[in-house]
């Protein structure tokens, strides 16, 4: 005798791709998995099983278990390849930017007398 499902596979995926959209957008926010729980009115242990799976490479969005899909670093292998090297440049570009900013900010701080209380 088969032991019924709590939740369908489409829960647990439409569950699964909003946590992980989530995280991508708010990286800092710890309260995610809690707070996608309660919209889909799902378990919290369990949601975190399910993204735990997903992160490890052995859940697929079809709701099939057994690693049938890519692994995350099998995914992030292909997307890396297939980014052009202009996307690269201009990430260098931005990121080197953000720098100077970040250095310039700092001696101005570091210049800034202390206002002593």
């Amino acid at each position: 005798m088969a032991i019924a499902r709590k939740y369908s596979d489409e829960i647990k995926a439409e569950s699964v791709q909003r946590v992980l959209e989530r995280r991508l957008a708010e990286p800092s926010d710890r309260s995610i998995v809690r707070e996608v729980a309660a919209d889909f009115n799902v378990g919290v242990q369990s949601l975190r099983q399910w993204v735990a799976k997903v992160d490890d490479g052995s859940f697929d969005y079809a709701g099939s278990e057994g690693g049938t899909g890519p692994s995350r670093r099998a995914r992030g292998a292909a997307r890396r390849d297939a980014a052009s090297d202009d996307d690269y440049e201009a990430l260098i570009a931005e990121l080197l930017h953000e720098n100077e900013v970040l250095r310039s900010a700092i001696a101005v701080l570091a210049k800034t007398p202390r206002a002593r209380g």
